[in-house]
């Protein structure tokens, strides 16, 4: 599928603003950063929208400084928040993250198979 430019512009704008959390597109090819509760959408150059269609987190998510309500219905919400307030909406709604490889596991990977070594991993320092 191919991404317009403002689909681009989006996925780029969420990809920095959303850091550390992960990005994907829906099926028209807009970004969203999804959770178990609902999921984090691109709504334009200075908000962003969240989604949720479960009733008893409205209460939660409208209680955010800053967010507003922009879509209501019987279950579901979409609510519109600036960018600052995203660390609490994405732990609200349960926001997946993305996953990081620690050091120990390549330690372990590598010399447990006997891989040959792929990545240069600095010495883990240690408190005398």
């Amino acid at each position: 599928m191919r991404q317009t430019n403002e689909q681009r512009n989006a996925t780029a704008y969420l990809r920095t603003i959303a850091d550390g959390y992960r990005v994907e597109l829906d099926a028209e090819g807009w970004p969203t950063v999804p959770g178990r509760l609902g999921r984090i959408e691109y709504h334009d150059d200075t908000d962003v929208a969240v989604f949720t269609n479960r009733r008893r987190l409205h209460a939660r998510l409208l209680a955010i400084p800053s967010i507003q309500p922009h879509q209501t219905g019987d279950e579901e919400l979409r609510a519109v928040f600036p960018s600052q307030a995203l660390p609490q909406v994405a732990k609200t709604i349960n926001a997946r993250r993305k996953r990081a490889v620690s050091a120990a596991s390549l330690r372990n990977l590598n010399t447990s198979a006997g891989v040959a070594t792929r990545f240069r991993l600095a010495p883990l320092e240690t408190s005398a």
